[in-house]
């Protein structure tokens, strides 16, 4: 009987050993979910207004171009 007991205690603690393969590894958080994520947010809003920004600046270069070309006196009078 103590020798079933040992036999069984040895597989117990050999099979308790072994490695659990089932678990998965977990995947790191969305930076939006973790404390930086107002910053990352702030940043977005800013990059998006800059290129407003910069579409806007074209826009008037445009339209300043152009009122100036008007404006111009025709050199052929």
């Amino acid at each position: 009987m103590k020798k079933l007991l040992r036999c069984l205690l040895a597989t117990l603690l050999i099979a308790g050993c072994g490695q659990d393969n089932s678990s998965r590894e977990q995947e790191p958080m969305a930076v939006e979910d973790t404390v930086f994520g107002d910053q990352v947010e702030t940043i977005k809003r800013a990059e998006d207004r800059a290129r407003e920004m910069e579409g806007r600046v074209q826009d008037l270069n445009k339209q300043l171009e152009g009122a100036e070309g008007e404006s111009r006196p025709d050199p052929d009078q």
